[in-house]
């Protein structure tokens, strides 16, 4: 939904949930995504450089409490100002309504749907380093037979390159991958990744490979990361924007950031099932 607000603006948004999360909780959906749309649409309309990250945990199991923060690098709000930021209709300064618009009513109705969800939102700030809002939620495990939406693939040994330039969103996709018992090794150039193979002296299984690096397709990446003539699988990891570009037809060998749990988990899932024990 802003996912190419942000990409527009040269932000990474990055997403990660926590294993310890429980895949269905007892909730209000609708209210909830109100609530997060306006704090992540905040955040990227106030990042003018960096990121946006929204990152699900688990803060308690009796009472079962999660929290979902989201982080940016933008301009922050000064200590004076986060008393009343929660306040209808305010701005941190006239200023900020002239350069970024907005009444400063969107985080008010955020705080009172949060409140009535018997949840608390809380801010943390820093001028010029970013922000950031956490919403803590009271919620009830969904009890008896769930449908899964995914399988979680089995990738024990499998060994994995990341090359991503955002720490963030390589760090998302490690924990998943390593999850489901994948060797990992993170490279933020084309360049490293080279060096961490040939170092490294056995063969890849898979690489996972942001697609702006440079513009080398995947096919290219193949060859570069290939081992005594084993070329791993190479997945491009585009923006929701981009024209998608050598795929050759193939769904698996692309993913759309910013990249969820499930379809990382769904993609690997049907690498490993066309590929046999080894991807």
């Amino acid at each position: 939904m802003l996912a190419e607000r942000a990409q527009s603006k040269g932000l990474d948004l990055v997403s990660f949930v926590s294993d310890e999360v429980h895949p269905f909780v007892w909730g209000d959906p609708k209210r909830l995504l109100q609530v997060l749309v306006n704090i992540v649409g905040n955040a990227i309309k106030f990042t003018g450089e960096g990121e946006v990250v929204i990152y699900a945990t688990r803060e308690s199991q009796e009472p079962e409490l999660i929290s979902i923060s989201v982080r940016d690098t933008g301009i922050g709000i000064p200590k004076e100002s986060t008393e009343y930021i929660f306040h209808a209709f305010s701005q941190v300064d006239g200023t900020m309504t002239r350069s970024y618009g907005g009444t400063g009513l969107g985080l008010a109705i955020s705080k009172e749907l949060v409140e009535l969800m018997s949840g608390e939102i809380t801010l943390t700030s820093e001028v010029n380093v970013g922000s950031e809002f956490k919403v803590t939620l009271p919620v009830e495990q969904a009890s008896g037979e769930v449908e899964k939406r995914w399988e979680e693939p089995g990738l024990l040994g499998c060994r994995v390159m990341l090359v991503e330039d955002n720490q963030s969103t390589s760090d998302a996709l490690t924990y998943y991958l390593s999850s489901w018992g994948a060797v990992i090794s993170q490279a933020s150039s084309p360049e490293e990744a080279q060096q961490q193979t040939a170092r490294q002296g056995g063969p890849l299984d898979l690489a996972l490979v942001d697609a702006h690096m440079g513009g080398t397709t995947a096919a290219e990446w193949r060859a570069a990361l290939s081992v005594d003539g084993r070329a791993p699988r190479v997945v491009m990891m585009f923006n929701r924007s981009d024209r998608l570009r050598d795929h050759q037809g193939r769904e698996e060998s692309t993913l759309r950031k910013p990249i969820s749990r499930s379809s990382l988990a769904r993609l690997a899932s049907r690498l490993t099932e066309s590929a046999g024990p080894r991807l």
